[in-house]
């Protein structure tokens, strides 16, 4: 594995897939009034991987599916009290495949204030290069 400093850095040797909106009701919130209730919550998600020939296979692509399956495994794991632990615990999932390099996640809870539009954060991982 090559050192990166930014998604720059990967302009010319990777692909970037890029997951917009995925919407699902989720049992988030470390609040009481929170705990008994799904809440909306949006999540987007960029991959980095190497850029290779792909010859018009799927078979030699990241299969979409296999990302929004482990957004959606992870967002629906049972109750997390804190976005922070989600979008790292869905950042985790996605490093777990051998062919990421890069990982950005964000959430956003559309339901947490009824004057706003949503509140939510993002994190940035590099897979182990140890793992």
């Amino acid at each position: 594995m090559f050192a990166l400093t930014t998604p720059d850095d990967l302009r010319f040797t990777t692909r970037r897939i890029s997951v917009r909106g995925l919407t699902l009701r989720c049992a988030i919130g470390a609040y009481e009034h929170e705990r008994n209730r799904l809440q909306k919550v949006r999540l987007d998600c960029d991959v980095w991987v190497p850029l290779r020939p792909t010859e018009d296979r799927l078979e030699n692509v990241l299969n979409y599916d296999w990302i929004v399956d482990a957004m959606r495994t992870t967002a629906l794991s049972g109750h997390i009290d804190l976005q922070e632990t989600l979008v790292d615990r869905m950042a985790d999932a996605l490093c777990a495949h051998p062919d990421i390099l890069l990982v950005r996640v964000a959430s956003a809870k559309l339901e947490a204030y009824a004057d706003i539009e949503s509140v939510g954060l993002e994190v940035w991982r590099r897979p182990d290069p140890r793992s």
